[in-house]
C-alpha cells in the first residue's frame, strides 16, 4: 500500500516514504477511531483538538468534503523530517462523513501530525 502525506489544512499532497512505526510506544499511536455522528462544527479535511497538544492527548479529525470516498490514515513528521505513518489504520471515509482517531495516552511533543491518503 502506498501512502501520500496530506497537508494539515487541505488537499495539497506531498510524497512521503512509509516508515514502520511498530516500535513506537503504544501511547503515541491512535488508540481508537470511528465515525463522528454530529460533525457540523468540524472543518473540512484535517483538524485537531487541541491543535497543539505537545505531549498531551488529542483527537485527530478527517472530514471528507470531496465528491468521492477517501481512504486515509494518521501519521506524523518529526523535527528531523522523518515521517511515520500508521498504515494499519487506513480507513475509507464516505463523502460528507467525518472520521476521528483518539490519541488517548499522549502525543509526541514537537512533531507535526497529519492525515495521509492511502492508495492501493
Amino acid at each position: 500500500m502506498k501512502l501520500l502525506g496530506a497537508a494539515l489544512g487541505g488537499l495539497a499532497l506531498m510524497s512521503a516514504t512509509a516508515v514502520s512505526s511498530q516500535a513506537e510506544p503504544a501511547n503515541f499511536q491512535p488508540a481508537n477511531g470511528g465515525l463522528v455522528a454530529a460533525a457540523d462544527n468540524i472543518p473540512c479535511w484535517t483538524s485537531f483538538n487541541p491543535p497543539a497538544p505537545q505531549g498531551g492527548p488529542m483527537i485527530h479529525y478527517y472530514k471528507n468534503c470531496n465528491t468521492a470516498p477517501v481512504t486515509v490514515a494518521t501519521g506524523f513528521v518529526d523535527a528531523a523530517g522523518q515521517a511515520t505513518f500508521y498504515h494499519w489504520t487506513c480507513t475509507t471515509v464516505p463523502v460528507g462523513a467525518t472520521w476521528h482517531w483518539a490519541y488517548e495516552g499522549s502525543t509526541r511533543p514537537g512533531v507535526n501530525y497529519q492525515t495521509v491518503i492511502c492508495l492501493s
